[in-house]
């Protein structure tokens, strides 16, 4: 009996440090496992984190880059419109300055010949008058041409007829690459204009140099032989 017994004490302490280890292995893994989520999570919560933060930087990049491109379209079609209207005051001026400069003169000499005889003042100032008609409407036609032949207007006038031949295709690729709806506004109207208009004399160049002035040059050996 009292060897019976002694096994079974013996038994008991052994199922006991087994339950004992048993219980510590679960408990080490119980905290691993839950160390390894917590860790997973926090590298999810980083990430995640991380993307946002790269997202909004992105965002405002373009939102910058955009308003300035925006800024820098507006200053140089108003840097173009005050360079018109300030040439066109200046003409304007100097046309008028002439036109009296003109108008005094023959006041002038209409004063002197008045002063000789009277029938003779009379045909001046009729001269005269006519006179400043003709040079009333000179003045207008060589402000205009003035205008119209301006040098600043000689390259743009070499490359419109490329230009206007490429713009098409420029637009139909612009339109057929896009994969998504376009939001109409004033800004991307005024963004994509400018692109398309700075585009197609770029391809315009090419075309006129590669084409149409080796044509040209061709056209007048020919015709010189």
């Amino acid at each position: 009996m009292d060897l019976f017994q002694d096994g079974s004490k013996e038994d008991a302490d052994v199922r006991n440090v087994v339950l004992q280890e048993t219980s510590q292995v679960v408990v080490v893994a119980v905290a691993v496992a839950v160390a390894v989520a917590v860790a997973r999570a926090a590298a999810a919560v980083v990430l995640v984190v991380v993307v946002v933060v790269v997202v909004v930087v992105v965002v405002v990049v373009v939102a910058v880059v955009v308003a300035v491109a925006v800024v820098v379209v507006v200053v140089v079609k108003v840097v173009v419109v005050v360079v018109v209207v300030v040439v066109v005051v200046v003409l304007v001026v100097s046309s008028s300055s002439s036109s009296s400069s003109s108008s005094s003169s023959s006041s002038s000499s209409s004063s002197s010949s008045s002063s000789i005889s009277s029938s003779s003042s009379s045909s001046s100032s009729s001269s005269s008058s006519s006179r400043s008609e003709a040079e009333q409407k000179k003045n207008s036609k060589s402000f205009i041409n003035s205008i119209l032949s301006w040098n600043g207007f000689l390259p743009l006038s070499r490359l419109t007829y490329c230009a206007f031949l490429v713009h098409a295709t420029i637009m139909t690729y612009e339109f057929s690459v896009a994969e998504s709806t376009q939001l109409f506004t004033v800004t991307n109207l005024i963004y994509r204009s400018f692109g398309m208009y700075v585009m197609s004399h770029a391809v315009g160049f090419l075309l006129a140099v590669g084409v149409e002035a080796p044509m040209i040059g061709l056209e007048k050996v020919m015709l010189s032989r």
